[in-house]
């Protein structure tokens, strides 16, 4: 395995490692926004 397959692959790894916490926290973020959206009705 040459240097430059372990760069993209690491690559590979960190954007799928760093997009996985986006779509956990976007509903997360998302979902007490409704809760006083529905409180405040």
């Amino acid at each position: 395995m040459s240097k430059e397959d372990e760069v993209s692959l690491f690559v590979i790894l960190l954007s799928s490692i760093l997009t996985v916490p986006n779509v956990v926290i976007a509903p997360l973020s998302s979902f007490p926004f409704l809760v006083a959206k529905k409180l405040l009705r």
